[in-house]
């Protein structure tokens, strides 16, 4: 449970092998059960860690990249309320290790049918075991809701990194701007080329014809 996935990130391993730690010591919790009323929080929370880390770690954990982090995240959640929870049940064990205390003082205790002992050794190993587990379960379950949080990000960027690159590229049509014709003028340098000249100026511009001279004597 604890081995590194080679398709996994770092963050995701690191948050796996905590979660078997939290799994541990939350089932340790469950042992606030036994003490009535003032274990109930503790022992409920510790249910709920053992949901939250059981995502991580059992069958349904998430293996692949494909996998995405939505177990991360839920597990993180779970794990960071449970863990609230049980430094909240931890104040409540101290309650019940204060009772006991003044009972075992109290002549008027009734622990047990015999009014010449006071409460059993065993009461408070019970209630001292309880209060340990629930305070080293609190400590785990943050430790483990904070690493899983952590792993859900590197998890996601490195799915949306898969994901692009699997993705074939795409064509898209871009309109391109037609060219058209423009009329421009063209000039002429050549002294050799050819000038049209209106009829009217080369009729103007040419000697009009001179009549013969008559000799009138010879006439």
């Amino acid at each position: 449970m604890c081995s590194d996935s080679p398709d996994l990130p770092k963050e995701a391993n690191q948050a796996k092998c905590i979660a078997v730690a939290c799994f541990v010591v939350s089932c340790f919790s469950l042992f606030n059960f036994i003490i009535p009323l003032f274990g109930l929080v503790s022992g409920l929370m510790g249910l709920l860690a053992c949901i939250g880390s059981g995502l991580l770690i059992c069958c349904c954990a998430p293996k692949r990249l494909e996998d995405g982090s939505c177990k991360f995240t839920a597990a993180a959640v779970l794990l960071l309320i449970a863990g609230i929870g049980q430094l909240i049940g931890c104040i409540f064990n101290l309650v019940s290790l204060a009772w006991v205390i003044n009972n075992d003082n109290d002549e008027n205790n009734n622990w047990d049918d015999d009014d010449d002992d006071d409460v059993h050794t065993g009461t408070y190993v019970v209630v001292v075991l309880a209060l340990l587990c629930s305070l080293s379960a609190a400590i785990l379950n943050i430790c483990g809701g904070i690493y899983a949080c952590k792993a859900s990000g590197p998890m996601k960027a490195s799915q949306s990194a898969q994901n692009f690159r699997a993705a074939p590229p795409i064509a898209i049509a871009v309109a391109s701007p037609v060219a058209q014709p423009v009329a421009t003028p063209l000039y002429t340098t050549s002294s050799a080329a050819p000038v049209a000249v209106p009829v009217q100026a080369l009729a103007t511009a040419a000697p009009a014809p001179v009549a013969p001279a008559v000799d009138v004597a010879k006439v």
